[in-house]
């Protein structure tokens, strides 16, 4: 009779260990599931966010008053935001005070000033200011602020037209 009790507990106890040490696998295979989801979720969000920019306008750089100038000029939109970009070939005359605007029918619109220009060559970008209706607006121009006059300016073409 012992040795069928003595079995019989040992029996009970292997059934309660092996219970546990199932369920202790699902519940870290479940944990494994979901780290794994979760670090899919965030490498989707990842690539999202790095969406290429959608290129709205573009137009070629050229000299005014007498200014040489060069490069590739696009508006472009990413993540809600705009942006004047100048290509790697940009460049224009020195001046220390290139402002960018924006502009209509052969001139720059006052109230539409982007800001100052780090550089007069290279490649660079200007955020444009949310309250700007790019729309409204058919060129880029880059005035040398101190001579008050424009170094060059960009007529704005639709992209895919």
């Amino acid at each position: 009779m012992k040795k069928v009790i003595l079995i019989s507990v040992a029996i009970t106890v292997l059934v309660i260990v092996s219970w546990f040490t199932v369920n202790r696998i699902s519940e870290n295979k479940a944990q494994e599931a979901a780290r794994i989801a979760e670090e899919e979720k965030k490498k989707q969000e990842e690539q999202d966010t790095m969406k290429a920019p959608d290129i709205l306008y573009l137009g070629k750089v050229e000299g005014d008053s007498g200014n040489e100038a060069a490069g590739l000029v696009s508006i472009v939109s990413l993540q809600d935001h705009n942006f004047i970009s100048f290509n790697e070939e940009y460049k224009i005359s020195d001046c220390s005070d290139a402002t960018l605007y924006l502009g209509n029918k052969g001139a720059s619109d006052p109230e539409a000033r982007i800001g100052l220009m780090t550089s007069n060559e290279k490649s660079q970008n200007y955020e444009i200011p949310s309250g700007f209706d790019i729309s409204k607006y058919d060129e880029v121009w880059i005035i040398c602020q101190s001579k008050s006059k424009p170094l060059g300016h960009v007529s704005l073409v639709k992209n895919g037209t």
